[in-house]
């Protein structure tokens, strides 16, 4: 009856059993009948009456290990929602850790402030566990600890991505936590993986790894961006790289592809181009770019200065 939750026809045929034949009921059976009705209770929001009926059975003389287990854990759900936290960890620590009470310790402590318990409860059940409330606890909890974030292993949650809602949410979650690097991750995870990502997201990536000076990393990412993506901004960073490497041919082919494709600022080409040939010692060549830069609204500062560099070697 209670598994179809006819709750009202159960509760009615318990008290009829109580009335009409409690004299010929034995203490187990009136115990067992307790326990019940806490059931009853309990699926009916009765909870103050569940935690009756489920106290005094503890105290009674069931001694079935399942139904003890059952009672405890159903009294410390009840306690959390009453927040008597301390109230249901006696009730917690008494049961066997499986994963369903190590998270409700793990509850407990984080409510009661605990965080190194809540810290060592959430490590138990964190591995295979891709929850976004669960990750954004680790990481709030790992503050606490006064934990880098940045050493936080993420690879189950990024292998946890099957959709382009799942990648969104857990960009969410690292990006609300300020975790620029793990960003930048996912967002190369994501590409790699085969989503549609967002340019701008894809600029932001980019963007983030040069702040941090990871440019090995960066290259590599450009290089694969631009398998698929011939755009000018991806170009014109590799090439700043590649200069950076000494790469210069390749960086100037790089620049090149870059003018030609237009609707980019041809100063920023200009000034670049100029570099590499004075470093190259190609002075005269180095002077007609850095010319044409001074011509240029947004350059015109910058290619002056370098002008009057290049008049020391011409």
């Amino acid at each position: 009856m209670i598994e179809k939750n006819r709750l009202q026809k159960a509760e009615e045929s318990l008290d009829y059993i109580l009335y009409w034949f409690d004299r010929e009921l034995n203490p187990l059976e009136r115990d067992l009948i307790r326990y019940f009705q806490g059931n009853i209770y309990y699926l009916q929001k009765r909870y103050n009456l569940a935690i009756v009926n489920y106290t005094s059975t503890l105290h009674s003389r069931i001694d079935d290990s399942e139904i003890i287990e059952t009672i405890k854990l159903q009294l410390s759900k009840l306690h959390i929602d009453r927040e008597e936290y301390l109230t249901a960890l006696k009730y917690l620590n008494d049961l066997d850790s499986s994963d369903e009470v190590i998270k409700l310790r793990f509850l407990s402590y984080r409510l009661l402030e605990n965080y190194s318990k809540a810290y060592d409860h959430l490590q138990l059940f964190l591995d295979g566990n891709s929850s976004i409330e669960y990750w954004d606890s680790w990481i709030d909890l790992s503050k606490r600890m006064g934990i880098d974030i940045r050493t936080i292993e993420t690879a189950e949650l990024f292998n946890s991505i099957n959709s382009e809602s799942r990648f969104r949410e857990i960009y969410q979650l690292l990006s609300k936590n300020r975790m620029e690097h793990k960003v930048a991750q996912l967002i190369e995870y994501g590409f790699n993986s085969g989503l549609n990502i967002e340019g701008n997201l894809l600029v932001e990536a980019v963007d983030i790894y040069s702040q941090l000076l990871e440019f090995n990393r960066l290259e590599k990412f450009l290089e694969t961006l631009l398998v698929v993506r011939r755009d000018n901004f991806f170009l014109y960073r590799l090439a700043i790289i590649k200069f950076e490497n000494g790469e210069f041919e390749k960086s100037l082919q790089l620049l090149d592809e870059v003018a030609e494709n237009g609707n980019f600022e041809m100063g920023l080409i200009y000034l670049q181009r100029g570099e590499i040939y004075y470093l190259q010692k190609r002075f005269h060549r180095a002077r007609d770019e850095w010319l044409k830069a001074f011509h240029q609204q947004g350059t015109h500062s910058q290619a002056s200065s370098r002008l009057k560099l290049i008049k020391e070697k011409i």
